[in-house]
């Protein structure tokens, strides 16, 4: 069965309240798809958000037996650390994205033409703002809990910033406070990757001649800081196939396959958005606004992530915990670095699991 069937769609923008960016930037529609999991309680206080990282969109997980699997597949459903029985779990395709969400492949409604590369950047804070909107729509006045992974937990991090007063726990993993030199220096490689491509040709491409190679040598790279050695030489070691070595016959194939289902503008447009995540940008009194956080903080890592190694969310956490928040962190202990969060499900599992049932007993 076509899984479009669970997507629903709502327009969280109109003329009369517009959806503003940092930027300044203002549309006037603002289209979003979400998925929706499990029942919403009468008092509409069981929603659990979860925010999806770069290439990934709102199916989590499936529906049905007739449905196919979603990216956080083993962590979502009857039973599962998010327990569908009890929670009501939301997941939105974000802001840029390529999967129906207001991006550069919604279509302009001045021009009746795709946005494309004229679609302004976007921010981490940008991206949340729009989420906030969703939920007004859907008339819930707040989650019970935030939950992101990459550049999802960017968004739940930000999310706890900037609605302290919500009272939503927060689980934000492999994610920093800000981005690092190393992860901007990475994703100016994959941007030029795609810019380099013939068929770029500024970002105005045609939907039939877009530019494939680029987009799918920038994905190796990606590829490449989401892995640790140790889990590379585990899969691929120095086997070779077909006259290539096995290791890169996968991160073509990957990069071929992404190619095919994302758009090079919503690519670029993301990356730019966790090159700019930075938590104390413009905020003067950072982190005081999080002495009055209701909600409970937990920061998950990995020390095996090459991008945000587990120094990132114990100091962060332990910031935050000397201004007055409930923040603590936990390592995963994988070797499947940055990836972790979509690799390890086990470990995963067990953490969110006791995290979210701690809540339950007091």
């Amino acid at each position: 069965m076509n899984r479009q069937v669970f997507s629903k769609k709502i327009d969280v923008a109109s003329l009369k309240l517009p959806f503003i960016l940092e930027s300044g930037f203002t549309f006037e529609s603002a289209p979003v798809v979400y998925e929706t999991y499990g029942n919403l309680s009468e008092s509409r206080d069981n929603v659990i958000l979860v925010l999806h990282g770069l290439n990934a969109g709102s199916h989590g997980a499936s529906h049905d037996e007739r449905d196919v699997s979603g990216w956080w597949e083993p962590m979502i459903g009857s039973g599962k650390a998010l327990d569908t029985d009890r929670y009501f779990v939301l997941i939105p395709n974000g802001l840029g994205s390529c999967f129906g969400t207001l991006g550069p492949l919604t279509i302009n409604p001045v021009t009746g033409q795709k946005y494309g590369a004229d679609f302004p950047q976007i921010t981490v804070r940008d991206m949340i703002h729009l989420t906030r909107r969703l939920l007004t729509a859907l008339g819930i006045s707040a989650p019970s809990a935030v939950i992101g992974g990459s550049l999802g937990g960017m968004q739940a991090l930000e999310w706890a910033v900037s609605f302290p007063e919500d009272g939503a726990d927060v689980i934000g993993i492999v994610a920093p406070e800000r981005a690092s030199a190393q992860s901007i220096g990475f994703n100016h490689i994959m941007k030029q990757a795609v810019e380099n491509d013939p068929n770029w040709q500024g970002g105005y491409y045609e939907e039939n001649q877009s530019p494939e190679k680029g987009l799918a040598l920038a994905r190796a790279v990606g590829m490449m800081t989401y892995q640790t050695a140790e889990s590379a030489e585990q899969k691929f070691a120095r086997r070779r196939r077909e006259g290539q070595w096995e290791m890169g016959n996968y991160l073509d194939h990957q990069g071929v396959k992404f190619a095919l289902r994302f758009d090079a503008n919503s690519y670029l447009r993301l990356l730019g958005a966790m090159d700019s995540h930075d938590l104390t940008r413009g905020r003067a009194e950072y982190p005081k606004e999080l002495a009055g956080k209701k909600g409970r903080i937990f920061l998950i890592g990995d020390d095996s992530d090459l991008l945000y190694g587990i120094s990132n969310q114990k100091e962060l956490a332990e910031k935050w915990g000397e201004a007055g928040a409930d923040a603590r962190w936990h390592d995963l202990d994988t070797f499947y670095g940055h990836d972790s969060f979509l690799v390890d499900f086990p470990k995963l599992s067990a953490v969110i699991r006791d995290f979210m049932e701690e809540k339950g007993s007091r």
